[in-house]
């Protein structure tokens, strides 16, 4: 069957099909049309990836360094008569230079700085994002230590370092210090969280006791480190 007779075919076949859905009236053709989109719908679901797979052959056997040269030729023939601006001048430089380089190389440049990019990419968030976990448990273990020391029974001298003592006064400073951070957490859990002034006051007095007692907890575990050693 020729192209022509195979048109001719097609063209008798729709007509009779019409006329056939003409007398079965508006109804039966809007059901009729809602399956056909059903299956559709159905089809093209279960056969995306393999539609997908079947596209990306076709598009990777023609695009080849002959395809895109004479699909070039075809745009610059088309559009010689073109002003030449700077900016179409500075373009057609760039695609001139380009395209020097074989496309094989190109791509494998263009996959390669696209590795590249992705490794530092998650270098940078494995760091950022481990910091911020040493941090955490940092904070952690200091907020047990001042929990503990609310805890405290017995407020007298207390062995510091290298035979150094907390005098009972300091002891006792850090006594009240450590109730004092409770009662100021609760406090910034109660306030408005639109209360911005407020919230960076009683934050600031959170780190600044935190840092108290992070720094009594250094000395104490380089003392407990120092006596292991020996």
């Amino acid at each position: 069957m020729t192209p022509e007779e195979r048109k001719e075919y097609d063209r008798r076949r729709y007509e009779k099909r019409r006329k056939q859905l003409a007398k079965k009236g508006k109804r039966y053709q809007a059901k009729l049309r809602e399956r056909m989109r059903e299956y559709k719908a159905k089809w093209r679901e279960e056969h995306y990836e393999e539609q997908r797979a079947k596209a990306k052959a076709r598009w990777d056997a023609q695009n080849t360094e002959e395809y895109r040269a004479k699909r070039r030729a075809a745009y610059a023939a088309k559009h010689a008569n073109d002003p030449m601006t700077e900016h179409r001048r500075k373009c057609i430089e760039a695609a001139k230079k380009r395209t020097e380089t074989p496309l094989d190389e190109r791509r494998a440049r263009k996959a390669q700085a696209k590795a590249e990019q992705a490794a530092k990419k998650d270098m940078q968030e494995d760091g950022y994002l481990q910091a911020e976990r040493e941090s955490e448990r940092e904070r952690e273990t200091v907020v047990k230590y001042i929990r503990k020391w609310t805890k405290r029974k017995i407020l007298g001298c207390q062995t510091i370092k290298d035979g150094d003592t907390m005098s009972e006064s300091d002891v006792r400073a850090y006594y009240r210090e450590a109730h004092k951070y409770f009662e100021i957490q609760e406090r910034l859990d109660k306030t408005d969280p639109k209360d911005y002034t407020t919230r960076n006051i009683l934050s600031y007095k959170l780190r600044v006791i935190e840092e108290h007692f992070n720094t009594l907890l250094n000395q104490r575990l380089q003392t407990k480190n120092q006596l292991k050693s020996e």
